[in-house]
């Protein structure tokens, strides 16, 4: 299922819900009855089954697409699993790894490889791919509960297999969407929650003292390598890692945020056992539709 969200990085996130649902440093209640666990296994579930559903219905897409003469598509890759419980925080550095700075962030993919050139699809003319864009479809915007907008496929060959498949489209990508929200949610409660805070205060005060005013969260700090490229950032990069490193042990940071975040996540899991079951059984039940259609 597209949702026509950004993907985030794979990590197995969800992995430290197992740990974190049964016990907690940080206060509050915990799914000490195993629902976090069996919540989580069942999301990951569903999103792997989520893939798969999304491959098939690309290739019955262009199924469509061809039989409305179209032979020349745009190049996709392969679709990967989502993830929904990625550590959303950047934490302070260790304060081993901060001799030069910040360790450097991984490279940005060269989307210029390949000499620039462009695909088949990209080499058609401007008409000929806003009539391919037609015939694909349009899509509608539903609002969730929340206020979030997403847009799902209303017709053309878009529209026409998300319906094949999931016969309810908009009950299906409400329930895709509020099932994949967990890692968002819990993020907005660990920033509110009182015990982040204050360790998250402390830091910022010892950054002030270390001569970096003006830092919120370590985000921040990491900002201040980024504003600018890393080679004329205006701020000295080792002594501000090494601030960070030394602010973040002293005033437990990392701990305090992963902790708490883990918590909050597993509540939501927890608290949302029977979506999240749903969603597994509707994505289950469109891969099924489309295996079928497939080998018709």
């Amino acid at each position: 299922m597209d949702l026509r969200l950004t993907r985030r990085a794979l990590v197995a996130g969800l992995l430290v819900v197992a740990t974190a649902a049964g016990c907690s440093d940080t206060g509050g209640s915990t799914a000490g009855d195993g629902s976090a666990e069996r919540a989580a296994t069942e999301l990951n579930a569903a999103l792997a089954t989520d893939a798969q559903v999304e491959d098939a219905s690309r290739r019955l897409i262009r199924e469509c697409m061809e039989e409305k003469g179209f032979t020349t598509h745009p190049r996709e890759d392969a679709a990967e699993p989502f993830q929904a419980g990625v550590y959303p925080f950047v934490d302070p550095p260790a304060v081993d790894a901060v001799a030069k700075g910040y360790p450097e962030a991984s490279a940005e993919p060269d989307e210029s490889a390949g000499g620039g050139s462009r695909d088949a699809f990209g080499r058609l003319s401007e008409a000929e791919q806003q009539r391919y864009e037609a015939a694909l479809g349009e899509e509608t915007v539903i609002q969730l509960d929340d206020g979030t907008e997403v847009g799902i496929p209303a017709d053309g060959c878009g529209g026409k297999v998300a319906a094949e498949l999931f016969g309810d489209v908009q009950g299906a990508f409400r329930t895709a969407v509020f099932a994949r929200r967990g890692s968002d949610i819990a993020r907005e409660q660990t920033v509110a929650d009182q015990v982040v805070g204050e360790a998250v205060a402390g830091w910022s005060k010892c950054m002030e003292k270390a001569g970096f005013p003006g830092l919120a969260d370590p985000e921040s700090a990491r900002d201040l390598t980024h504003t600018k490229g890393r080679d004329d950032a205006e701020v000295d990069e080792p002594a501000l890692a090494a601030a960070d490193a030394r602010c973040g042990a002293e005033h437990q940071v990392s701990t305090v945020r992963r902790t708490a975040w883990e918590r909050h996540l597993a509540e939501y899991l927890s608290g949302h056992e029977a979506e999240i079951a749903a969603y597994r059984e509707s994505q289950e039940t469109a891969l099924a539709n489309a295996q079928r259609m497939l080998q018709g």
